[in-house]
């Protein structure tokens, strides 16, 4: 819902279905791949968008923000967790965590409306893919003017503060409902829910997950958050079986039916090129 209110911010057309299915897909490309799944997720989600007759400016502005505003709602979780939590220790580590999530997201959006830097990242950005084209030993082509043309296109693109407000309180309770998904895991396991560290346990597993060093954190979010889970109260049988249980839901379950979609979008790619906005064909 989020990444459909980024992308009709010009007026363009965006069905549900269609953003529902790009991104079930590219979240299971991003936890499938290690370190550069979540980077091959965007190029694909970027290129099933531009399919559909979305346009460069708007395709890359929506993924941007949507990636930034996730984050940001993410850090607001970090933060809640840890004050929260009642700990002096947890609550600094909070705050610096949430500060590193949020300073990339702030200093992209400040460039943006810059001029200067826009300009200067073009030309940066234009370097890097005349570099690029000479090892692949292709052509060279005018990427500067075409660059920083998007980027003027890119920042000329508004959107009023309620319907930013609206689209980060959807990435909140996108993060908000998966630490629910947890809670009902760990009701479902037979344990009482330590609601006074929940938070901060789950940021602590969304944290690990994030790092992209296995394919969706498998392994590593089933130690941190089990860990996490001890750490606020619960025994260790309890705290594995609802971490798995909740894997279940948060990463098997998504991951079978998200490769699914993909098989289902990339199969019917050309039906689902002919108009902008226009459902994909599963739906």
């Amino acid at each position: 819902l989020s990444r459909r209110r980024l992308l009709r911010a010009d007026g363009t057309r965006a069905h549900f279905s269609s953003v529902m299915a790009i991104t079930y897909a590219s979240n299971a490309l991003s936890m499938t791949i290690p370190f550069a799944g979540a980077q091959l997720a965007v190029v694909f989600s970027y290129r099933q968008f531009r399919l559909r007759g979305l346009s460069e400016a708007i395709t890359s502005w929506a993924l941007a923000v949507s990636a930034i505003l996730s984050t940001s709602a993410l850090a607001l979780v970090l933060v809640a967790g840890s004050l929260l939590g009642g700990a002096s220790l947890a609550t600094a580590i909070g705050f610096a965590g949430a500060a590193l999530l949020l300073l990339p997201a702030v200093a992209v959006l400040l460039a943006l409306r810059d001029q200067r830097v826009r300009r200067w990242l073009s030309v940066a950005l234009a370097r890097l893919i005349t570099v690029s084209r000479r090892l692949l030993r292709r052509p060279p082509g005018k990427a500067a003017d075409a660059l920083e043309e998007i980027l003027d296109r890119v920042a000329s693109i508004r959107m009023s503060w309620l319907r930013y407000a609206e689209v980060f309180g959807l990435a909140l309770l996108n993060w908000v409902g998966d630490c629910a998904c947890l809670a009902c895991a760990i009701h479902a396991a037979g344990q009482p829910v330590p609601w006074g560290g929940l938070l901060l346990a789950y940021a602590a597993g969304a944290a690990a997950g994030s790092t992209g060093l296995t394919p969706g954190g498998f392994g590593l979010v089933e130690a941190t958050l089990t860990a996490a889970l001890v750490a606020v109260g619960m025994n260790s049988s309890g705290a594995l079986t609802s971490v798995l249980a909740y894997r279940l839901v948060n990463f098997w379950m998504i991951l079978i039916g998200g490769w699914t979609t993909m098989i289902v979008l990339t199969r019917f790619r050309s039906r689902t090129a002919t108009s902008p906005g226009s459902p994909a064909a599963p739906q």
